[in-house]
């Protein structure tokens, strides 16, 4: 992603996607996220709300 620089703060433009060589079985550990809809669109400037998972307090954590 262009914008991050691994010394970002507030975890701003920390964003990944996974394609995965095979399917995976969801588990307590391992769950889906909500997405937006296909036909939602956000102007640019617009401000959003987004969800995800991970700490925001105390340690960092390599691996999520």
């Amino acid at each position: 992603y262009p914008a991050y620089s691994g010394k970002s703060t507030r975890w701003m433009h920390d964003i990944a996607l996974l394609q995965l060589y095979e399917p995976l079985a969801f588990n307590p550990f391992i769950r889906p996220i909500c997405l937006s809809a296909a036909q939602d669109t956000v102007k640019q400037g617009e401000r959003t709300l987004i969800t995800g998972w991970g700490s925001t307090q105390g340690k960092v954590q390599r691996f999520l």
